[in-house]
């Protein structure tokens, strides 16, 4: 498991224990409960492999069709590694 994946993983249980007091810390958690959060952020950062037009000019404006090929594709490499197991 790639150590982004876990990241987000505790984040989204962090957010769920802060809905429900009864939920147990990360530690405590069990192994089938980690496996759904470590699925939930996996699934989520793939979804952010494509970027949004507005990310893309927010990382510096406007672009040549090279360029913002360039950057998109930097931006996916990023991704994917984030994703790497």
């Amino acid at each position: 498991m790639s150590e982004m994946i876990e990241r987000l993983a505790r984040a989204l249980h962090g957010c769920v224990m802060q809905q429900d007091a009864d939920q147990a810390p990360w530690e405590k958690l069990s192994q089938p409960v980690k496996q759904e959060c470590l699925l939930m952020a996996r699934a989520a950062i793939e979804a952010m492999r494509e970027p949004t037009n507005a990310m893309i000019e927010a990382a510096d404006g406007e672009y040549r069709d090279d360029d913002r090929r360039a950057l998109v594709g930097e931006w996916q490499t990023m991704i994917d590694v984030a994703l790497l197991s």
